[in-house]
């Protein structure tokens, strides 16, 4: 499954990707809203 991760909190990005991808799901993630929301559109 792909994922868009979007977490402005520098540490629980970091865990929740990780975590995620340890569980075999794949994606992207963005630290900012806007960023995510112009990855969302592009992408997706």
């Amino acid at each position: 499954m792909l994922l868009l991760l979007i977490e402005d909190e520098m540490k629980l990005g970091d865990h929740l990707h990780e975590g995620l991808t340890e569980s075999g799901f794949s994606g992207n993630f963005s630290r900012d809203g806007a960023e995510g929301r112009a990855m969302a559109l592009t992408f997706w």
